[in-house]
């Protein structure tokens, strides 16, 4: 079976903690591909991880190497900027929430998903935080006795 084949956009916090760490674990995953800007963090990140390639940024990893899809972790601020380039190139991508600033920019990143027929996916891992579960069941409780 062929790995699909992964690349990232962002090695800060979340990117490290979150993403590279379990993405590198999976057996029909391959992390091919690292872009930052902090050029010497995401070379310590790539050589950790086993990640071939670094890049300065979405561009040029867009350009240089060949990806099925992108994690691109980085502020939500910055999506508006990076998130249309990676779906114009027809690749697959997974971001942190929420999706934008503004509903306008949410919309228009939704609509170039769709019009190239790629998931967009964005990463809300609330199911099982333990507020999450208490709040469902006080909610469903409320439902209930009322």
């Amino acid at each position: 079976m062929r790995k699909v084949k992964i690349g990232f956009v962002g090695c800060g916090f979340m990117g490290q903690l979150a993403h590279i760490a379990n993405y590198a674990t999976l057996p029909d995953v391959e992390l091919v591909a690292l872009a930052d800007l902090r050029q010497e963090t995401a070379k310590e990140v790539a050589r950790r991880y086993g990640i071939a390639n670094v890049y300065r940024d979405h561009r040029e990893l867009l350009q240089k190497s060949e990806v099925d899809a992108i994690v691109a972790i980085m502020h939500f601020g910055l999506h508006h900027d990076v998130i249309p380039d990676i779906l114009k190139n027809d690749k697959h991508c997974l971001t942190e929430k929420p999706i934008a600033v503004k509903m306008s920019t949410a919309k228009s990143l939704n609509e170039i998903a769709i019009k190239n027929n790629l998931i967009y996916q964005i990463g809300c891992m609330k199911r099982c935080d333990p507020a999450s579960r208490i709040m469902k069941e006080k909610i469903q409780e409320w439902k209930t006795n009322n």
